[in-house]
């Protein structure tokens, strides 16, 4: 009978992983899943969870194994080829997070990963403690992070240890990093490639070497640019991706026009000194503001209210999420030229 027991699941875990995606999803909210619109899930992959969440326009690559007590992946994460999750109580993934090829994880304890984040190829979480990743960091390709330091027999007097790894927002992981059990990195570290990490890390730091160790603070090595000058950069920028991917962009004033096939949106770029004079109802299209600066409460209040608009606040880093499609355009170009807005955030959160 135990026999049989494996054959069926063998032969059910083959059914789910070679089906098309669409046979998969049908599955997944057969059994209560929660799963949004544009979801993929490739040839090969197949997701075993007691609890599944998955948000919209989540790309799940192939020939990849997730073994999960609760799976919740938002918006337009993407989880490469070949992974292997094994494991864990819990796993969550932030919007917009890619995590790329050979991702492996074992463990059972909680990985909670947060927004905007980018995972290299062939990095490893072990996770007999809770690994916590902050929004927008970025861990490189080959990187290790050990929950757990053991193996000699501990009756016998061995070293061992166990604890959580925390990684605070902003920050930047190189190739090859390493981390060690029960280490707090804290917001904007930039860690050098090779590093190994044995004890946790003060914020606003750059870090290197075997054991790493502080070499300069962020005041040694971060340029100041002031509101004017982000400004500059984002027109720039935008102009020159969009024009790239054929759209056809006018500028009127403050604003800029874009149009490619059907879809029309505004740009406009707000100061406080400005804000007054802002005019949404006669706008066609969707309407994108980005705020520099603290802007009047009145004026995000008509951003708010209408259905087709929505704000970057660039001082803040905050987006106000609406899913409107020039949203959604502008968010993946931003995030490409590492120009990260995290969702408005109604409580505070000290990984951010």
């Amino acid at each position: 009978m135990k026999r049989l027991l494996i054959v069926v699941q063998r032969g059910s875990r083959l059914f789910f992983a070679y089906s098309p995606s669409f046979i998969k999803l049908f599955l997944l909210r057969v059994r209560g899943a929660s799963v949004g619109k544009g979801v993929r899930i490739s040839h090969g992959s197949w997701i075993r969870a007691k609890k599944v969440s998955i948000g919209n326009h989540v790309r799940i690559g192939r020939d990849g194994y997730l073994e999960t007590g609760e799976l919740i992946l938002e918006d337009h994460v993407f989880l490469g080829d070949r992974f292997r999750i094994a494991g864990p109580k819990s796993i969550r993934m932030g919007e917009y997070t890619e995590v790329y090829e050979n991702f492996e994880v074992n463990g059972f304890e909680y990985i909670t990963i947060g927004e905007n984040c980018w995972i290299g190829e062939r990095t490893f979480f072990n996770a007999q403690a809770d690994i916590r990743v902050g929004n927008g960091v970025c861990i490189a390709r080959e990187c290790q992070l050990w929950t757990h330091g053991y193996f000699a027999p501990i009756l016998n007097g061995y070293p061992f240890k166990f604890g959580p790894i925390t990684i605070q927002g902003d920050c930047w992981l190189a190739p090859r990093v390493i981390v060690l059990p029960d280490v707090l990195i804290g917001k904007n570290v930039l860690l050098g490639a090779g590093s190994v990490v044995t004890k946790s890390i003060a914020p606003c730091t750059m870090n290197v070497g075997i054991p790493a160790k502080e070499i300069a603070t962020e005041k040694e090595y971060r340029i100041s640019l002031d509101s004017k000058k982000k400004e500059e950069m984002l027109r720039e920028y935008l102009f020159k991706k969009l024009t790239l991917m054929n759209y056809e962009v006018k500028h009127s004033g403050e604003r800029m026009v874009c149009a490619k096939g059907g879809h029309l949106f505004t740009l406009q770029y707000i100061t406080p000194l400005d804000s007054a004079s802002i005019s949404i109802e006669t706008l066609q299209g969707e309407n994108i503001f980005f705020f520099f600066g603290k802007m009047d409460e009145k004026t995000k209040s008509l951003i708010t209210l209408n259905k087709r608009a929505t704000y970057f606040d660039v001082e803040r880093r905050e987006y106000l999420k609406k899913s409107l499609r020039a949203e959604i355009l502008l968010k993946k170009i931003l995030n490409e030229n590492m120009i990260r807005f995290n969702r408005l955030s109604i409580t505070g959160d000290d990984t951010r």
